[in-house]
């Protein structure tokens, strides 16, 4: 195969692929799970905080969250990164989280970035998230926006760097329960924030770092405990 046309080489110079989801009965069961959540108010549910204005996170011990590390293998999503990066990274973090913000609450950054003094600001490496928007209902929204590539084109001048989203490309990404979405995190992204009369949006996001990176999120060890239990029977 030509080098300069594999997977592998696309998600270098993109900084981003889109991963097929199999549709497994584990997977059309978890979908399920979300539509239940969806139109409720989550406000009021025991498993669920307030973590930004009008959006809700789902809690580090719920138990819900076993359910969404399996997904990863039973979606080979682990074999996948390693096969995409060439490394062996791993799950450091998950958010559940619904939003019905009518502003974004991540309008365009970098997770690792040059601030305005030229400080490297973020994690070193970048993570690698993945992220599943599923589709809960008939209509089909706009979450995510990617500057494709921007993740190899960074300007040590702050203000040129943020003029990229002015004259480059979007990439969009949709609701979908088809596939998902992998990226490097050092690229320029934004969230897309929900139309007035949406119910608001279920984004399904997971940060993939270094081991030595663990002990760096909130979570202390307990999502990366449920990871490494999967690892190991898989």
């Amino acid at each position: 195969m030509n080098q300069l046309n594999s997977q592998s080489a696309n998600f270098y110079f993109d900084g981003c692929a889109l991963i097929q989801i199999k549709q497994t009965q584990s997977f059309l069961a978890l979908v399920e799970d979300l539509r239940q959540l969806h139109f409720i108010d989550l406000g009021e549910h025991e498993d669920f905080s307030l973590n930004y204005k009008d959006t809700y996170d789902l809690k580090r011990d719920a138990d819900l969250n076993e359910k969404l590390v399996k997904f990863l293998f039973d979606q080979g999503i682990p074999h996948k990164i390693k096969a995409l990066t060439g490394r062996n990274y791993i799950l450091g973090d998950l958010v559940l989280r619904k939003s019905r913000q009518i502003k974004s609450y991540m309008p365009w950054h970098r997770d690792t970035y040059l601030d305005k003094n030229k400080n490297l600001v973020g994690r070193t490496p970048p993570l690698i998230k993945l992220i599943f928007y599923p589709r809960l209902e008939d209509s089909c929204s706009h979450e995510l926006s990617i500057l494709r590539g921007s993740s190899k084109r960074v300007f040590r001048s702050y203000v040129i760097d943020k003029l990229q989203r002015f004259f480059v490309k979007k990439t969009k990404i949709f609701q979908s329960n088809e596939t998902c979405v992998l990226f490097d995190s050092a690229i320029i992204h934004s969230a897309i924030p929900s139309t007035k009369h949406s119910n608001g949006s279920f984004r399904l996001i997971y940060n993939f770092c270094d081991e030595s990176q663990v002990d760096t999120f909130r979570c202390g060890k307990t999502i990366t405990d449920i990871y490494k239990k999967y690892e190991l029977s898989n």
